[in-house]
């Protein structure tokens, strides 16, 4: 795009805050508002999207901060924001248009009502290089103020400077128009909605519902086709209403021949019909029931004679069975007796074999315990196997304790050569003086010899070898050396030592020293640390001997303890050692007196069961002729009393079936009266007919009903035939037919032959059919004019669709962040249209009473369960059967909503829906050949409290702008600045009262700059 139109500054007089004229200059595409909450950002930019569109029926944009404010509720939040001390404000635009002029363009505030109102006004002639300041002010002496807007158009237009108010907001918006700042003069209240929205979207910062619900009436124009159709659909259902009408009379009234020939008719042959059948029928009843009697006596009879003679031949049956089982059953309880005694003598066996075999099983253990405890005294006696036992446990531990004995005494040995009694002053002494200590130059020595020198020494154990006495000289006292020691240049030599006892004495000073053998020595420390080995090699070898001996002792202490647990099976085993033959072979004579004895109660028991079978194969026959004997008793016996309840009862049928012949005949006779000269006629019509004989009474309640809802109530009162007529009441129904025959000839327009009238109803019937078919016109008419409706509308949302789709590709080329593409697509609602299409063949919904679109609404409450909420207006409104769907190609994921995108890519599909439609907008009038070129359109859009968006959003933004030519605005509280652009930090103080702080500067940018 290149295009010179943009706005340059914008200036403020009159807020509160704003002292004096607060001009700022607007980047050609980032400018940025930056400041902490409550400083002011938001309603500068919003003072300025209303200088843009000052149209408050449509544009109504308020910071985010205004709508988290409960104590802003009921208020107008611009007539809050005008400073008391003026009490009316201004916004003013520095416009440089599209051909390179000036244009200055503002709007004057004040309160109406308490409600902001605007005055639009314009100065086209701006003088060269003015400054806002200069022009907007008055000086006053030494100061200036900033004048009303009566008295700033005085003071301009006495310097030459014409001030055009504006009546209209399309005159002000036609001047922002021309300059190339909007997208056209606005004069439309559908383009101002339209834009005010884009504005408002732009400002909260993305795409919101409601601008899609505008952006769907601007972009989808209202039809009226429609109307004129439901009207001829309404015409055409009024025209199918007459002719159901004259439809209905002409089926009244043969409605009444045929329920006089069809219903009536069919009632009296039917009643003349069920009394001649019945008069047969009884007749009928009659001779079959008398016939039933004569049979019934004739069996009473012979039921009466077999009886006696079944009996007398089940009580000889008894008694040939008797007789014929009578051996059988002394034989039975013979055998029964020997198998009881052959059971007891086999339980005996049983437990005889049991003991000998328990007796033989703790023979065998008590013999094997015995070996393992007794080894090779197994041929001993109990108590001395016992003793022996003891004896060699006892033994045993008198072992152990001797060897523990030796280890305790090389363990105290071991203790006494290992005890340390060097002294650290002797190797203080050689440090100083030289030479080797006392005690390593006697290390070598064996125990003896060191106790030897010990005493020798006369107990001293500290000096030195080696050394002169001449060292003495400069050796003094101290802690660290001892205060008696031996010296000398040589080892000294041992006295005369002899052993008595456990003790060495050697001769001193008129007397003896004594020294015990045990005492540890400190000389002669590598013999000690020789035996020290010694004595560890024989503890070694003196534990494992232990081990052994303690091991030994517990196997014999459990051989002990087995015998003591075992005392019962092993007696046993001792006292039967030499009889185990014996003890075998009891076994096995058990066993087979078990066996022979089982063997007996088996051939028994099968005698017994052998026996049993043969008994029942006699008593079978006997049993099988007693129980047919019986049976066929018992059902005589049954049948008896049956028979005689039946002839009793066969002749009160007799009886009832004579009374109701007699009734029925004189029902006939009154028939006959009723009928007159029509009864022979009507009798054989009625013997003629294909009578159904079930249900005949609700048959006929069913044709009275009919027919007394096709006469109607005031004509069915007016008959007493009809007041007291009956379906169960046959004669009743014979007396409808003369009163049937008056309402027939008072009911209808054709003469009536006084014979069967087959020819009237003919006739009625020609009517009738002659109005079906001009009624099946008219309901064609109707369905065509309903369907046309659903095709009106299905054609505009077809034809819609294709006007969206190339709208849409405005915006295929705009590009942001990922995003490569916006998108419009109309969605047709292909439910509703359904529903529609249905509607339009549902021609019984049609009636004078609703009209079309009432009825509409109702078929689709009812076909979509209540989900459809609209009147029939709307549902006749093609709008409403479509979706307007906002996408945007992604590069990650292609085409997705833009409802999905976040950060800078939601507000991004924002602007470039602002945009597509603002390029819209200037096309559609370009394309009127009554405006500019789209592309000399520079639009500014605002986007509220963008610290939403991180740095890489912003970017996204800013990008978006340069690439599209359009001027953007940020409110923010902080901004990370990595782009060209023109800032502002904005602050406000309190004191000493409230004032709104500015400070800008231009940046170009080759470093990041944040602005807090």
């Amino acid at each position: 795009m290149s295009t010179d139109a943009m706005i340059k500054r914008v200036g403020y007089i009159g807020w509160l805050g704003i002292a004096g004229c607060e001009v700022l200059d607007l980047d050609e595409n980032l400018t940025a508002f930056m400041g902490p909450s409550g400083a002011g950002k938001s309603t500068l930019v919003m003072l300025l999207d209303y200088a843009i569109l000052p149209d408050r029926r449509s544009l109504d944009i308020k910071p985010i901060t205004d709508f988290q404010d409960a104590s802003s509720v009921g208020t107008d939040s611009l007539v809050s924001r005008i400073d008391p001390a003026y009490g009316y404000a201004y916004v003013i635009l520095s416009i440089t248009g599209r051909d390179g002029k000036d244009l200055i363009a503002g709007i004057h505030v004040e309160s109406v009502d308490g409600r902001a109102h605007f005055t639009p006004w314009l100065i086209r002639n701006v003088p060269k290089n003015a400054l806002l300041q200069d022009l907007l002010s008055i000086p006053d002496g030494d100061s200036e103020y900033y004048p009303d807007f009566p008295e700033l158009k005085r003071h301009l237009a006495s310097k030459g400077i014409d001030v055009t108010t504006c009546r209209a907001v399309g005159e002000y918006c036609q001047a922002l128009y021309e300059a190339g700042v909007i997208p056209s003069a606005m004069t439309s209240t559908a383009d101002r909605t339209l834009y005010a929205k884009l504005l408002e979207t732009t400002f909260k910062g993305g795409l919101s519902s409601e601008i899609v619900v505008k952006l769907k009436d601007y972009l989808l124009p209202a039809q009226s086709q429609v109307q004129e159709l439901v009207r001829g659909l309404q015409e055409c259902t009024n025209d199918v209403l007459k002719t159901r009408s004259a439809v209905a009379s002409a089926t009244n009234e043969l409605s009444v021949l045929k329920s006089t020939y069809g219903v009536g008719k069919v009632a009296v042959i039917t009643a003349l019909r069920c009394i001649d059948d019945d008069i047969k029928q009884a007749q009928k009843t009659i001779n079959s029931v008398s016939s039933s009697i004569a049979n019934k006596r004739v069996s009473l009879e012979e039921l009466e004679i077999s009886i006696p003679s079944i009996q007398e031949q089940i009580a000889v049956t008894e008694i040939s069975k008797k007789n014929a089982l009578s051996n059988s059953l002394l034989a039975l309880n013979s055998l029964a007796d020997k198998k009881g005694a052959l059971w007891s003598a086999l339980d005996s066996r049983e437990r005889e074999m049991k003991e000998a075999a328990d007796h033989l099983k703790h023979f065998n253990k008590g013999g094997k315990l015995w070996r393992e405890i007794a080894g090779k005294y197994e041929q001993e006696s109990y108590e001395q196997v016992k003793s022996k036992l003891h004896e060699l446990t006892e033994e045993i531990t008198r072992k152990i304790f001797v060897t523990e004995l030796e280890m305790l005494k090389l363990q105290e040995e071991e203790a006494r050569l290992s005890s340390k009694r060097s002294s650290t002053a002797s190797e203080h002494l050689i440090e100083l003086l030289g030479g080797q200590t006392l005690e390593d130059a006697l290390g070598h020595v064996g125990e003896k010899e060191s106790a030897v020198f010990e005493m020798t020494l006369g107990g001293l154990t500290e000096g030195v070898v080696g050394v002169e006495l001449d060292k003495l000289t400069n050796l003094h006292p101290s802690i660290d050396i001892p205060e008696l020691f031996w010296m000398g240049a040589n080892i000294p030599s041992a006295r005369t030592v002899r052993e008595t006892g456990d003790w060495y004495v050697s001769a001193v000073a008129d007397g003896y020293m004594v020294a015990s053998k045990e005492k540890a020595s400190v000389f002669g420390s590598e013999a000690r640390n020789l035996r020290r080995k010694a004595i560890a090699k024989e503890l070694n070898q003196l534990t494992d001997k232990h081990t052994t001996q303690v091991q030994e002792k517990d196997r014999e202490k459990e051989k002990s303890d087995a015998l003591l647990l075992n005392d019962e099976v092993i007696q046993i085993y001792l006292r039967n050692r030499q009889d185990g033959i014996s003890i075998d072979k009891a076994v096995e004579d058990t066993k087979k007196k078990f066996e022979q004895s089982h063997s007996e109660y088996q051939s028994t028991d099968a005698a017994y069961l052998k026996m049993q079978s043969e008994i029942v194969k006699i008593e079978e026959p006997f049993e099988n002729e007693i129980n047919l004997l019986n049976n066929t008793l018992t059902d005589k016996i049954t049948k008896k009393p049956l028979l005689i309840r039946d002839i009793d009862e066969a002749e009160v049928l007799i009886t009832a079936a004579k009374e109701k012949m007699e009734l029925c005949l004189e029902e006939q006779n009154q028939a006959k009266l009723v009928m007159g000269s029509k009864f022979d006629y009507f009798n054989t019509e009625a013997m003629n007919i294909d009578f159904v004989t079930q249900n005949v009474y609700g048959l006929q309640a069913k044709r009275i009903a009919e027919l007394s809802k096709s006469l109607g109530e005031e004509t069915v009162l007016k008959f007493e035939s009809f007041k007291n007529v009956d379906s169960h009441n046959r004669l009743s129904i014979v007396r409808l037919w003369p009163d049937l025959m008056s309402v027939v000839r008072e009911s209808i327009s054709i003469d009536l032959a006084d014979g069967d009238s087959e020819n009237l109803i003919e006739s009625m019937q020609k009517i009738r059919a002659s109005l079906d078919s001009d009624l099946a016109r008219q309901e064609n008419e109707v369905r065509i004019n309903a369907r046309s409706i659903f095709l009106n509308i299905n054609t505009t949302v077809r034809n819609q669709k294709i006007k969206i789709d190339k709208l849409s590709q405005l915006g295929q080329s705009i590009e942001f962040g990922n995003v490569i593409g916006i998108r419009i697509k109309l969605a047709p609602r292909s439910k509703m249209l359904e529903t529609l299409e249905q509607f339009s063949e549902q021609l019984s919904l049609f009636n004078r009473e609703k009209p079309v679109d009432q009825v509409l609404k109702e078929f689709f409450e009812s076909a979509s369960s209540g989900a459809v909420k609209m009147d029939g207006e709307q549902l006749l409104d093609y709008r409403n059967y479509v979706d307007l769907v906002i996408e945007a190609n992604h590069k990650d994921r292609e085409w997705m909503p833009a409802a999905g995108l976040s950060g800078g890519e939601s507000i991004g599909c924002g602007l470039a829906i602002a945009l597509m439609l603002t390029r819209s907008i200037a096309s559609r009038v370009e394309s009127n050949g009554e405006g500019i070129k789209a592309d000399q359109i520079r639009p500014l859009f605002a986007v509220d409290e963008a610290q939403r968006l991180d740095s890489p959003g912003h970017k996204i933004l800013v990008e978006f702008s340069k690439r599209q030519g359009f001027q953007l605005i940020f409110a923010a509280t902080k901004l990370e600045l990595k782009y060209d652009c023109t800032g502002y930090a904005v602050s406000r103080t309190f004191t000493p009262h409230a004032k709104i702080i500015i400070r800008g500067m231009k940046i170009r940018n080759t470093t990041d700059t944040a602005i807090a």
